[in-house]
């Protein structure tokens, strides 16, 4: 898959319907502002970068990284309207969960017995609309 290259620096909210995911989530390694998280236990409200080649709870998005951090430290979690820096194409707006943990690609590079996570869409070149709808299925076999 040809995944999306979000720079951290570019992650921020914008101006307007972006939505904090209220919690004190921490992380369960490294994360990356920009990477795809999910819900890893939720007594302890640890996060981890959700993967579509995994299992069906991994590919549950609950949002995106709005800061890097370690393993351990705190992270925000943004949903909604998100400036993500010039990747986005309006031609092939829908965004999908990738089978690479945390990240993301354009629709058409979907792949055979891959979850179907829709993360979003770009509403600009510069801005995803981080909304998560998880499908439940795989991409059939050829």
């Amino acid at each position: 898959m040809a995944d999306y290259s979000i720079t951290a620096a570019d992650v921020k909210p914008a101006t307007s319907g972006y939505e904090e995911v209220t919690g004190e989530w921490k992380s369960d390694a490294s994360i990356t502002a920009g990477d795809i998280l999910y819900l890893k236990t939720s007594a302890t409200k640890i996060v981890a970068k959700a993967d579509s080649n995994d299992t069906a709870s991994t590919a549950v998005i609950l949002g995106m990284a709005m800061n890097s951090c370690s393993s351990g430290q705190r992270v925000t979690i943004g949903k909604g309207n998100i400036l993500v820096g010039s990747i986005g194409s309006l031609a092939d707006p829908i965004v999908i969960l990738s089978t690479t943990a945390g990240k993301v690609a354009p629709y058409g590079d979907l792949g055979t017995s891959q979850r179907v996570v829709i993360a979003g869409w770009f509403v600009a070149a510069n801005e995803v609309k981080i909304s998560p709808l998880s499908i439940g299925v795989t991409t059939p076999a050829p």
